[in-house]
């Protein structure tokens, strides 16, 4: 059976990554660096949808990531708390450093 790979995109990949686990297709997400990477040492600087398809399928044939299954509704809950928890955090430094520069 073919893996079905997918670059990981800020969150959107994952209702198409549940709905094809949800139907027992093996899948991988991966970091889009890794891609990034690998079409760089292949010389594709170019970024087109066409291109980007075209070298994730070149990726899966020549690195062959394992398939890894999606977390755990609970587990994946939790990440997105905590992901949210370091936006907050980042944000409430920004505006300590607004408010001290607005002092000063």
């Amino acid at each position: 059976m073919a893996l079905i790979v997918l670059e990981a995109t800020g969150g959107f990949e994952a209702s198409v990554a549940a709905a094809l686990a949800a139907v027992g297709l093996p899948l991988c997400i991966v970091n889009p660096r890794q891609i990034r990477d690998f079409a760089r040492a292949m010389g594709r600087l170019a970024k087109t949808d066409t291109l980007d398809a075209e070298v994730i399928a070149l990726f899966a044939e020549h690195i062959r990531p394992p398939a890894r299954p999606l977390p755990e509704p609970e587990r994946r809950h939790f990440a997105e708390l905590v992901s949210r928890r370091r936006q907050i955090i980042g944000m409430i430094c920004m505006e300590t450093n607004r408010r001290d520069q607005a002092v000063d």
